[in-house]
């Protein structure tokens, strides 16, 4: 798997999509990998609540939640950041609202997220992925304590959120995760040692980018 940058992979994605795989199928592939992995663990998950930010990442987070769902896991869903800004993102969670998934705001029902999260035996983080950078916010950092809080697994889906993927620079309250899943690509973060504390194991995964489209690297 080859180390790509932010900009290297919004351009892989890109040509995927210009090759006839859709934007929508790629978050697809990727929510489906997280909960084909988080099923394989010995045991399976069982309970899971998915902290889901604005972006595509968190439609990933969405897709999970709901292939996890269909897998008799218990599943919950956290807004971190209002509802989502995105097409495909705002799809996903049409689709997981209408199979009767929970689905809370953090800022308005924050001891409600708490209570469900005593009973979750993994987090997913579907905040941020690559799309972070700078310093976390003083209200994203009171979710990502909670987020950290507890001692359960966590799965960051691509990048912890706090952790920036180019630099691997890590912000005050940044997640840190028992896995990270990284989609298609390494990113440079997921190799560099002030970074990789946070990532803990990575799971390279394919989300079905074909070879080809990578060509813009060599």
């Amino acid at each position: 798997m080859k180390t790509v940058t932010v900009s290297q992979m919004k351009q892989i994605e890109k040509n995927a999509a210009e090759s006839g795989l859709s934007y929508t199928q790629m978050m697809e592939n990727a929510g489906a990998r997280a909960a084909d992995f988080l099923l394989a663990q010995t045991p399976p998950a069982r309970s899971a609540v998915v902290f889901a930010g604005k972006g595509n990442n968190a439609g990933d987070g969405f897709v999970a939640a709901r292939l996890l769902k269909k897998a008799g896991c218990e599943v919950t869903v956290v807004l971190t950041d209002g509802l989502p800004q995105t097409a495909d993102t705002c799809r996903n969670l049409e689709k997981i609202q209408a199979m009767g998934i929970p689905v809370f705001d953090f800022l308005e029902e924050t001891a409600a997220v708490t209570a469900q999260l005593k009973n979750a035996c993994v987090a997913v983080d579907a905040i941020y992925g690559t799309g972070f950078h700078g310093a976390l916010r003083q209200s994203m950092r009171l979710v990502t304590e909670v987020l950290n809080a507890g001692g359960r697994s966590i799965l960051a889906l691509d990048m912890p959120s706090g952790v920036s993927a180019d630099t691997g620079e890590v912000s005050p309250g940044a997640v840190r995760a028992t896995w990270t899943m990284a989609f298609d690509s390494l990113k440079p973060a997921h190799l560099l040692e002030k970074s990789i504390p946070f990532c803990g194991e990575i799971v390279p995964v394919d989300i079905g980018i074909p070879a080809e489209c990578h060509e813009i690297l060599e």
